[in-house]
């Protein structure tokens, strides 16, 4: 009998050691379980550092002019530091849906003595000459999401949207030639959210587009790789990395570009960083 007393005493105290271990893991695993919460808005705003690539090709009398890469031409830096900022709103019961605005505005101007002739639309500026140069644009992004997978970590949407892309480039000497435009360009894509912890969230998104009509072509694609992290419970940073490519066509007979006769490519990739407020 004492035997037994002694094999049933520690039974008892590991037995009631491994109900209270497991009611505290259960505990523990309800609790982390309520902290993976999809926000239901957010603001972000920060700096984003980028390398550019653009060629431009303006019509003339003639027909299409010569395509100038203007970073090698004009002596436009090839890099450049912008603030950039994006709010989203998630609604719905389950918050499966979701508005994004984006805005990126990018100047850049230029002072250069040309190594060669080069020829703009009906200009050509001959070698040896100083000519001033401009080219700037801001990107502007509406997109809605719709989330058909969704559980407490994981979330993947189809995105539809518009990107509109406001284009300035003048170029002086003697006279100034200006060239304006608006690219206005739909799109539709994917984007998936994974909460690795309560604290960092892994997010991607990917853009593309493609449309010609009444003299206009143009293509589009914007693909995103961020990573959020929470340090307060309503504030975060975040580090990610953004590649945005545009290739816009317009003939005369175009209405839709504006001023613009020629073709704009343009390509974007840099690293984002920011500072987010959520709730």
């Amino acid at each position: 009998m004492k035997t037994v007393q002694n094999l049933l005493v520690p039974f008892m105290v590991f037995i009631s050691i491994s109900i209270t271990s497991a009611q505290s893991e259960d505990s523990t695993n309800t609790r982390v379980k309520d902290q993976y919460r999809w926000e239901r808005f957010s603001v972000n705003l920060g700096v984003f550092l980028n390398t550019m690539n653009n060629d431009l090709q303006l019509g003339s009398s003639k027909g299409f002019g010569v395509t100038v890469n203007l970073e090698n031409a004009l002596g436009l830096t090839t890099s450049t530091f912008v603030m950039r900022g994006k709010t989203e709103y998630n609604f719905g019961k389950k918050r499966r849906s979701s508005l994004r605005l984006g805005f990126v505005s990018m100047t850049r101007n230029a002072s250069k003595t040309l190594e060669g002739e080069i020829t703009i639309g009906d200009y050509v500026y001959k070698k040896g000459i100083t000519i001033k140069s401009s080219f700037g644009f801001t990107i502007i992004r509406a997109v809605y999401d719709y989330a058909f997978y969704q559980d407490n970590r994981a979330r993947i949407g189809l995105t539809g949207g518009f990107f509109a892309m406001p284009v300035n480039f003048s170029i002086e000497y003697l006279d100034i030639q200006t060239a304006k435009f608006v690219a206005p360009l739909p799109v539709i894509g994917l984007r998936s959210s994974f909460q690795i912890t309560p604290k960092v969230t892994l997010k991607q998104s990917a853009e593309l587009f493609y449309i010609k009509i009444l003299g206009y072509t143009g293509s589009i694609s914007d693909i995103n790789f961020v990573v959020d992290y929470k340090i307060l419970d309503h504030f975060g940073v975040g580090l990610g990395l953004n590649s945005f490519k545009l290739n816009v066509e317009a003939t005369q007979d175009s209405r839709l570009l504006g001023e613009i006769n020629g073709t704009v490519k343009s390509g974007v990739s840099g690293v984002m960083l920011f500072a987010r407020y959520f709730f």
